[in-house]
Parts: structure tokens; C-alpha cells; sequence
């Protein structure tokens, strides 16, 4: 109920800026683009991402003008659809013009090796198109998973 309560609120303040977040947010697209500086801690995995976000919506969307909406999490799943990987960016000044993508550069992501030996059991990929991303997009209190 708040969480629905929130999105009217956004929603209400992104008409007056000339767009309208809960049109727009759930109809994000993200991809993974390249995976590079892995390596090997004493708990785990740790990688770099580049993650695309595309706006595939007719209406710009710039998440500093809109106030409290940030990329929370990013989950990374392998072609199994098992989660391997996770990132917490907290990015919150974001700006993707109406039909147009960004490349979220050099995300940092943690992984347990209880994570990554499931998909190394499931042939363990160093080729972006093998995984998916789900980003959590949090906004006033509420948040909106969007993937691919």
C-alpha cells in the first residue's frame, strides 16, 4: 500500500518536471556489456561491469532532477538462472534521454563462492550474453525491479 502510495507521490512530481517515473522506470531495459578484472579474495569472487541501460519510452528520463530514485542493486544471473553476483552502485544521478541507452562503467560486484560454484557447475562464462541483470531501482521507499 505505501509502496503504491510512493509511486503516485513520484509520479506526481515527475508530471510537473514532464514525465512521468511510473511509466517510465518499469520499462528500462538493462544488459550486461563487458566483465573484466576478475579475481579471487579469501571469501569469494570479485568482478567489474559494464551494465547498459536503455530508455526505450518516448519520454527523457534524468533521475537527478526526479530526487530520491537511485539504482540500489544489480543482480547477475547465469543462462541457469541462478544468482552469482550482486552489486550495490547506489548511483542516483543518472540522466537517459527518451529512446537512447547509458553505460553504467566499472561497477564493482561480490560474489561467495556458494554463488559462483553453482553456475561453475552450469559452465561458468566470461561472455557477457551468458548472464542477465535485474537493477532495483528504489524510489521514495518503493522499489521497482527492472531487467531485460
Amino acid at each position: 500500500m505505501y509502496g503504491a502510495l510512493a509511486l503516485v507521490g513520484i509520479s506526481a512530481l515527475g508530471a510537473k518536471k514532464g514525465f512521468d517515473l511510473s511509466d517510465i522506470i518499469p520499462q528500462l531495459q538493462t544488459t550486461l556489456t563487458a566483465i573484466r578484472k576478475v579475481g579471487f579474495t579469501s571469501t569469494g569472487v570479485n568482478i567489474m561491469i559494464d551494465v547498459l541501460v536503455k530508455n526505450p519510452t518516448n519520454k527523457d528520463l534524468n533521475f537527478a532532477s526526479a530526487g530520491a530514485v537511485t539504482v540500489k542493486r544489480l543482480l547477475i544471473y547465469d543462462r541457469n538462472n541462478q544468482l552469482v553476483a550482486t552489486a550495490e552502485p547506489n548511483i542516483n544521478a543518472i540522466s537517459i534521454p527518451a529512446g537512447s541507452e547509458i553505460v553504467l562503467k566499472n561497477i564493482p560486484l561480490a560474489s561467495t563462492f556458494g554463488d559462483i560454484l553453482q553456475s561453475i557447475l552450469g559452465g561458468l562464462s566470461t561472455n557477457p550474453d551468458d548472464y542477465s541483470v535485474v537493477a532495483e531501482i528504489g524510489a521514495l521507499g518503493t522499489t521497482v525491479t527492472v531487467n531485460d
